[in-house]
């Protein structure tokens, strides 16, 4: 443990006083005898970029935590601080949606509720839309965009300490218990079908869903929540692009490698994080803040 450390509230632009130096070894062991192990028992460790010099022990939420840690001698310290965390309120902060290039909302207008609208580093937001219970454009938000891309990458690399299941392509139909689930192509489910999430009445139960490309939901698509999941606990994360078909309704937030487009009236329960153009063809609507108790459709 170091000589001296500090507790720092909501540290997202945390800074380590000067002077205080403690290895990585003592870093990872600290947090060790601070929290103990997180899920599964592994301690989710990493340096990720905009993580300032020295050693950060992070409590994400309940039962969850990492260590971040930096060598000053590495060198391209920064001052403001941004881990990785892949689940949906954290990974979101206050973005329900946000684009690299445009967010486009035609035809009739979207809904937006609960979270800010945001682009960097294009500057393009255009057509109809609304917000709902707060709300706002932003336009400056490098900071986070970075944040964008360092969570797809580490999240397509596995690094979130836990065992994957493979999965099958098309998933409609299929119901799944909490865990983390690859699909080395797309993930697909069809026309009118409804995937079922089933907490298995754990206390919070987690749900990662991983393609090496593509998301495609058809027309009239629904998810079931059961024994305590909920959509703040489920997230897509996705190599290339994802398409909510018409009227569908998706539990969970999305982070594509590309796009993402929501067909007519579509919904999403979580946030949309795309590293180029969001589109809503016309009345879509994204809800950030959403708590699903048991056996809800969405």
């Amino acid at each position: 443990m170091p000589s001296m450390a500090s507790y720092v509230v909501g540290g997202k632009n945390a800074k380590c006083a000067d002077g205080t130096e403690v290895s990585e070894d003592k870093c990872y062991a600290a947090a060790w005898e601070v929290w103990g192990p997180r899920r599964l028992g592994i301690l989710e460790v990493g340096i990720w970029n905009h993580t300032p010099c020295g050693c950060f022990i992070w409590k994400k939420h309940e039962g969850w935590f990492a260590a971040h840690y930096k060598n000053p001698a590495a060198g391209s310290c920064t001052a403001g601080w941004r881990g990785t965390n892949i689940f949906s309120h954290e990974m979101c902060e206050n973005f329900a949606v946000h684009a690299r290039t445009t967010v486009t909302f035609g035809g009739v207008t979207s809904t937006i509720q609960d979270g800010d609208v945001g682009v960097y580093p294009g500057t393009s937001i255009t057509g109809s839309h609304q917000f709902v219970n707060g709300g706002d454009i932003v336009l400056n938000s490098p900071a986070f965009a970075d944040h964008v891309v360092d969570t797809h990458a580490s999240a397509m690399e596995g690094n979130y300490g836990t065992s994957e299941t493979a999965m099958e392509i098309e998933i409609g139909g299929i119901t799944f218990l909490p865990g983390t689930y690859r699909s080395g192509s797309a993930i697909n489910f069809a026309h009118g079908t409804v995937v079922t999430l089933d907490g298995n009445n754990e206390a919070n139960p987690e749900f990662i869903f991983i393609a090496g490309s593509t998301l495609v939901t058809a027309a009239d698509t629904f998810f079931d929540l059961k024994n305590g999941a909920k959509a703040e606990n489920v997230v897509w994360v996705l190599g290339t692009a994802a398409t909510l078909g018409a009227r569908s309704h998706v539990a969970g937030s999305i982070m594509a490698g590309t796009a993402i487009t929501f067909g007519t009236n579509s919904k999403l329960y979580g946030c949309a994080l795309a590293q180029s153009a969001v589109t809503f063809e016309s009345g879509g609507s994204v809800v950030l803040n959403h708590y699903e108790g048991n056996n809800l459709i969405l």
